[in-house]
Formats: structure tokens, sequence, C-alpha cells
């Protein structure tokens, strides 16, 4: 990380002279990632802006700051107005402190994944920037200075006269000596962390949002070759077996094997030339059962159908995504991956922020939430679920409720649609089935009936979408 000794060492020797007559004004953050400090001086006002990134810790002054009127994080308002008694580097240490009139000091430590901004007096921290990292109520600044310097720069030249900066392959790396790799030399220390934060940005962070980009690629594609794999399962499985019209021709044939009220019997199937066993789905006459098989059997082609052409779509969408993956490894900018922004969030969990009684996801940046039993179903309907939202529900059998939140100004796309389609079918009866029958309708159609059991509703206008069940939330 750019915050060795020597580097704040000479920071500090900046500072130092930046800040004399100096008072504290304020501290302020609007994001997660870094704080600004501002200082007044009898000239003009000192900038320092602290990054606290998992790929970038750095320290370094700014001509300006353009604060934003709202969401704007106020810190260490308790030092304002104090004046700048001075600004110091603990030797050999990852750290900076300005130390203040009335004896307490703002520290940064730059101690790499555990950087943070401390505002301590006598010994007591009062606040820090980051106060999830670290809980410990004491920092003791006469602990700070160290003996020796660390093993890797006890032969580098104390104090730093010229700093260098090599950028190997997408590494960013601080030298004290020139190389085939160095792309800045400077003897100001503020233009080389501005140098550095440059080439970071323009080179390192380029690495970082490809890889995170194409990491979700190949997760995408994992995802859908998953699902080719089952699917084909579904499709094999369904071809080898015979059509349903041939069981109902076997019924038909035999009625007189089912009496009383026997479910189950052994048959005659002149189809295989062999006997088998038989049984009637319960409150169906054999020969109701046997009208269901041949309407199935009429409708199996179109089973087919959509198998093959989910098949084919997923294929092709693999095929997108590794045209996709090419453009990303060949992106020479941040301009050529603003398309891919908001690739990482397509699919992925709700954050447990939301503290929500269903089971959830994203897709797409839509919120799905799905409800766990019959009160569950009730209370995501009727109580959860706005008439704008979109209600899902496998047709004809028991199952969970899911819902697809409105968001103002926005269509549901039909992927959408269909992802939540899939979870509804997996958490109903129909689980098992090659494909469901999935109806879909806004909230506002669908509502509770007096007197009938918990979780049953009833849907006064739908659409009916035919999906493979699928969870993969």
């Amino acid at each position: 990380m750019p915050a060795d000794y020597l580097l704040l060492h000479a920071l500090a020797e900046r500072l130092s002279t930046r800040l004399v007559q100096a008072s504290f004004r304020e501290a302020f953050a609007w994001s997660d990632e870094e704080v600004y400090l501002c200082f007044d001086t009898p000239t003009v006002p000192v900038y320092l802006k602290c990054i606290y990134t998992p790929y970038l810790q750095l320290l370094l002054p700014v001509d300006e700051v353009d604060k934003p009127r709202h969401n704007v994080r106020p810190y260490f308002s308790a030092a304002a107005g104090l004046p700048v008694e001075r600004v110091y580097h603990p030797t050999y240490d990852r750290s900076l402190v300005i130390e203040l009139m009335d004896g307490s000091a703002l520290v940064f430590k730059l101690y790499g994944s555990r950087v943070n901004v401390l505002y301590v007096k006598n010994a007591l921290i009062l606040e820090r920037v980051q106060p999830k990292l670290d809980k410990t109520p004491t920092f003791d600044l006469e602990r700070l200075n160290k003996t020796t310097p660390p093993e890797d720069l006890q032969h580098i030249p104390f104090p730093a006269t010229t700093f260098y900066i090599d950028v190997i392959g997408s590494d960013i790396r601080w030298a004290y000596t020139p190389s085939p790799h160095t792309v800045f030399t400077g003897t100001d220390i503020e233009e080389a962390l501005q140098a550095y934060q440059r080439y970071f940005f323009s080179v390192a962070y380029l690495q970082i949002r490809k890889t995170d980009i194409l990491q979700q690629l190949q997760k995408d594609i994992h995802q859908h070759r998953s699902f080719i794999l089952k699917t084909q399962g579904h499709y094999d499985q369904l071809k080898a077996l015979p059509p349903p019209n041939q069981l109902a021709d076997v019924i038909m044939a035999n009625l007189h094997a089912w009496q009383g009220r026997e479910r189950t019997a052994r048959v005659y199937d002149f189809y295989s030339d062999q006997e088998i066993e038989i049984e009637i789905k319960a409150q169906l006459t054999p020969q109701r059962y046997a009208e269901q098989l041949y309407k199935k059997s009429k409708n199996r082609h179109l089973q087919f159908q959509k198998l093959e052409s989910l098949l084919t779509e997923r294929e092709q969408k693999i095929q997108a995504l590794l045209s996709e993956m090419e453009v990303v490894q060949q992106a020479a900018s941040h301009k050529e991956l603003s398309a891919y922004s908001t690739h990482k969030v397509k699919v992925q969990k709700v954050q447990a922020e939301q503290e929500l009684p269903f089971k959830t996801t994203i897709v797409d940046h839509f919120h799905i939430w799905i409800g766990k039993n019959a009160a569950n179903n009730e209370l995501l309907t009727l109580k959860y679920a706005h008439k704008e939202d979109l209600w899902l529900h496998a047709r004809d059998v028991s199952g969970s409720h899911v819902v697809i939140k409105h968001q103002p100004g926005k269509s549901f796309p039909m992927h959408v649609i269909e992802r939540a389609a899939q979870i509804a079918a997996f958490y109903s009866q129909r689980k098992t089935d090659s494909l469901c029958p999935v109806s879909y309708t806004f909230k506002k159609y669908v509502r509770k009936v007096k007197g009938t059991p918990i979780g049953s509703v009833r849907v006064e206008r739908e659409d009916v979408v035919m999906v493979v069940p699928s969870a993969e939330i």
C-alpha cells in the first residue's frame, strides 16, 4: 500500500508548512470509501482526502472539495475551531498525527485493511470514521514510535528525496530507485500521491473491475449450463416415457379391474405384453383419469416444444455471455466497461437489512418474496404486497405465494416473471413436473374470501406461463 513511513514522513513535513496557523473546520463523508478533512488558514483552506477502499488506502491533499448539500455524514464536530499545534509522523509507523491545541489529535491509521481516522484525547478514542473496524476504547500515541525501520526498507536512504512509481502489468508500486517499469519520477510528495491515485484508477482499478465482471459472467454461464443440464434431463426422461394415451388405452380396456373402493389394480398392458400395476389418483374414476391422460397426451408435443425452446434460449444466452467476456477482456478504459457496471447485481440475494419474514431474492433489480407456508402466504399477500405488485402461484395445486415488487415507472420484464414462476413452481406440489403452469396477475386482482382456509385466495383475472420448476434462490 502507498503509505510506508518514508511517504508519510515527507507528507507530514509538507503539511507542517501548509497548516501553519491553521484551525480545524470540519470533517465529512458522503460515501463509505473516503472522508475529507478541512482546515482554515490565514491564506487558503487546506483539504485532506483519506481513501479507504478494500483496494486502496491513501492520504493526500486536494485543491478543493465540492461538498454536497444532502446525505453528508459529519465527523469530529467536537474539534471544530481548534488550532493546529503540530503535524508529525511517528517514527517508522504507518500513521500521521495532526495534534490540536487542546491536546487532542486527529490520527490517520493507514494500516492496510484496518485503515481508520481517529479523534483522540488523553489516550481515549472519542470518535472514529469506521467504528465497526476496531472497538478498542484507547489509543496511546506514545506507542506509535518504533525504534527500527521495517527490514524491507532498511536499505533505503532516509528521508526520501525522490519518489518513483512503477507499473508492472496491473500492479502499481512505489519505488525509491528508477527501473524499466517506472512511469513517474518526482520530488514533490503531493504530485507523487496524485500520480499514484491517477495510475491506480486508470490501470489497477480497471483490472479489478474487469475481474469482478468476468467472475459474474462466468457465474451466469455456470447457472445457464446447470439449467441446460437439468432441463435436458427432463426432456430425455419425458422422451423415454411412453405416451400417456397408451396408459389411458390400457385403463379403458380394463375398467372391470377397479371394483369398489380399490385404487390399485394389476392389469395386462397390450403395448408391452406384460402385466403392470396402475394406481388411479384419489377422488377420480378410472374413466376420468383416462380422460386426463388423453388430454395430457394431446398436449405432449407442446411440452417438447417448450423444453426445446428453453434449451435453445439458454444456449444462445451462453454464447452471448462468452462474447461479452471477450469484450471485457479486451477493454482498455473504464468507459468501455460502463455497460457492465450493474451486471454483478442481476441476480443476488436480499441482504439481511430488510429482515423480512419470507424467503427473498433479487432478479435484475426486482425484489421477489416467497411465502413459506399457508399462514406466511396469507401474511405476504394480504399484509405486505401492494396492489401494483405482481402475484404468482402454481396453478391448481397448493404452493407458495410469490410476489414481485413493483418499481415505479417500470414494467415487469418477461424474464423476471419466468424466473419468479420457476420459484413458485418449485415451492408447490408440481415441483417434480417437467413443466408447470403458473398463474400471474397484479395483486389487486387477488382477494381473500371470508370463511376460506388460511392461505386460500381468489384470483379474478390471470395469465399463465409454462416453466420448469427451479429454486436456485
